[in-house]
């Protein structure tokens, strides 16, 4: 995946490369020890530190639900990663997509699974 994305970018930042390479040598460490060489380091790599991570980076702020009515799904909206079914509703209400399907009909069900989907039963 990284190289991959390595590929596809136009420039790369040499702190992601050593992390890779440093995690890379746990599963080849000659050829790991070979590129952190090629990096311009004369120290061992096995003598480095982990590579370390910021955990809120792990956290989704925001998520994509459907939105189903009857059964069929007919929009895909995005949240916030805590909303509760009051909150989703009254955004769906204000959606102009399904405001044809919704418009002056009450629902006679609501099902509502948090980040996932919302069917609306009318």
């Amino acid at each position: 995946v990284f190289v991959n994305a390595v590929y596809k970018a136009k420039t790369v930042y040499r702190e992601y490369i050593e992390g890779f390479v440093k995690m890379f040598s746990c599963i080849c460490p000659f050829a790991g020890e070979e590129m952190w060489e090629k990096l311009g380091h004369n120290n061992s790599i096995a003598y480095e530190s982990w590579p370390t991570f910021d955990e809120k980076h792990l956290v989704k702020n925001s998520i994509k639900m459907a939105i189903s009515i009857n059964g069929k799904t007919r929009d895909v909206m995005e949240f916030d990663a805590d909303i509760s079914q009051d909150e989703a509703l009254s955004l769906i209400k204000q959606n102009p997509k399904l405001s044809s399907y919704i418009e002056g009909k009450t629902f006679k069900k609501v099902i509502f699974v948090k980040g996932r989907i919302c069917n609306l039963v009318i």
